[in-house]
């Protein structure tokens, strides 16, 4: 997905193109515990990633989002490049075990599983979001709301991280079936051939 979205955004869009629950949503994004973004391929610069430099893949997203940790809004000026535009996005300090202390962030539609800024948006002239919003994570005043739908769910698996990789399984299994359907003939523990289904489309409408 984009990587300015609200809490309702991002549901809407997991909703339409994979018919997935607020679970699945934050099951599914909890690949982001893997990986780098990089300024040359999205306008945001984030050389460690969401979580750092590990290589587990493992629910340290959710606890990244959830616990004591702070995030604080920053923006990033892309000048002159001709494929993207500002970004805003949220950043922490996070110390590795061997003392050294790094950047990490998250994209608007990370943090819109535990925060909603629905109604904190910052428009520009043409009434279009701009990325900035105009709330902060933990602030004694104006602090974003939770999001309601999936706050609580991001702590589960924040609390319980066993239960993320097989949950990870099953929900990136449907995302990548989603439209096609197994060969009938196809016996269990076989590798199966998946057959486009006639008309579907992203939406999942015919």
């Amino acid at each position: 997905p984009p990587g300015d979205l609200t809490t309702h955004e991002i549901l809407d869009f997991f909703a339409v193109n994979f018919n997935f629950t607020a679970r699945d949503t934050v099951v599914v994004m909890g690949g982001h515990s893997f990986g780098v973004l990089s300024s040359d391929n999205s306008g945001y610069p984030g050389p460690n990633g969401w979580v750092g430099p590990s290589r587990n893949f493992d629910a340290s997203f959710h606890q990244a989002l959830t616990g004591n940790n702070r995030w604080f809004p920053m923006s990033t000026d892309n000048g002159d490049s001709d494929m993207t535009n500002d970004r805003h996005f949220w950043t922490k300090e996070l110390t590795l075990l061997t003392d050294e202390v790094i950047e990490i962030m998250m994209l608007n539609a990370d943090m819109a599983l535990v925060r909603d800024f629905s109604n904190h948006k910052v428009l520009d002239e043409n009434g279009t979001w701009t990325g900035e919003v105009s709330c902060h994570f933990e602030s004694v005043q104006n602090k974003c709301p939770m999001a309601a739908q999936t706050a609580s769910i991001v702590e589960e698996y924040a609390a319980d991280p066993a239960v993320f990789v097989p949950d990870f399984i099953d929900v990136y299994g449907r995302m990548l079936q989603h439209g096609y359907e197994v060969d009938e003939s196809c016996l269990p523990g076989e590798i199966c051939e998946l057959i486009h289904i006639v008309g579907f489309n992203l939406t999942g409408t015919e």
